[in-house]
């Protein structure tokens, strides 16, 4: 069953109370109800564990295929358009952040999984999500509701 919450931290909440068996969120948003006894962290997406969650398994080594690419990624946007040497010196910038000081401190401290992609390899990305999900929205005939 599906059960539609408006934002992340009402589904963790019905999580925590027992009027939610299970829930899928990140690593990050959970931490603070994990850490505090309110809900068990059962697994993580992606090809390998969370940094953060060192002692929680991928969905994978319990048996579950189909999630190694299964993850949230950020990333910082321009308008289409930009200076490709702008892209560059951004892109460069970045790495330099997510690489080591006080920035990717922070990230980590916030469960945040540092790494960057250059601008061609984050594009592919999108594009590739972007198919996976239409695909599932075409095969299942999911509907958002405004």
């Amino acid at each position: 069953m599906h059960v539609p919450y408006q934002a992340t931290t009402q589904q963790l909440l019905a999580a925590a109370a027992g009027t939610l068996q299970f829930t899928f969120d990140t690593v990050g948003n959970a931490r603070g109800l994990v850490e505090g006894g309110k809900v068990i962290a059962l697994a993580v997406t992606g090809a390998q564990r969370a940094s953060a969650a060192p002692d929680v398994p991928t969905l994978k080594e319990l048996g579950y295929e189909g999630f190694d690419d299964l993850f949230v990624a950020n990333g910082l946007l321009a308008p289409a358009g930009a200076s490709p040497a702008l892209i560059k010196a951004l892109n460069r910038e970045m790495v330099r952040m997510n690489a080591s000081g006080p920035i990717r401190e922070k990230l980590l401290q916030a469960s945040y999984e540092p790494g960057t992609l250059t601008p061609e390899e984050y594009g592919a990305m999108i594009d590739r999500e972007l198919k996976l999900w239409g695909d599932v929205v075409q095969e299942t005939g999911v509907r958002v509701k405004a």
